[in-house]
């Protein structure tokens, strides 16, 4: 899937699993996926119990979930542009992309990237920037 929410959910269990008890909530807002990837079936599958699939939200509901985001997470495979990046940058949330198609590009040297597709590589991102949160340095 281009919008990488597949790794995005790898990732997650990885860290459920090395976080039992400070495990934070994942809140995916979007497209719940189409025929060829049925979101909930995929978090069923994984076992996640700290997901919270909000489906498409509109743009007051965005911009509130921006202003409470610990990091914002984008492992998208493929991008025109990358707007929703850049709207959490606005609001002062750590961005983690995929460094692929457009996003080094248009995020610059203010996002953290991963390797497209490697759901270990974005645990550790995740980690890190959350580490980076609790300590005060967002």
């Amino acid at each position: 899937m281009k919008k990488g929410a597949s790794v995005l959910l790898d990732a997650f269990a990885n860290l459920e699993e090395r976080l039992p008890e400070s495990c934070p909530e994942l809140v995916l807002a979007g497209g719940m996926g189409g025929q060829e990837f049925d979101l909930m079936a995929e978090i069923r599958r994984r076992g996640l119990k700290r997901v919270r699939p909000l489906g498409r939200v509109t743009e007051a509901q965005k911009f509130d979930l921006l202003a409470k985001a610990a990091v914002f997470v984008f492992p998208s495979l493929y991008e025109g542009f990358g707007i929703p990046p850049l709207e959490a940058m606005a609001f002062g949330v750590p961005v983690i992309a995929a460094a692929s198609s457009s996003l080094p590009e248009v995020l610059g040297d203010a996002a953290v990237y991963v390797e497209p597709g490697d759901a270990d590589h974005l645990a550790r991102a995740i980690t890190q920037l959350l580490g980076d949160e609790t300590n005060g340095r967002r």
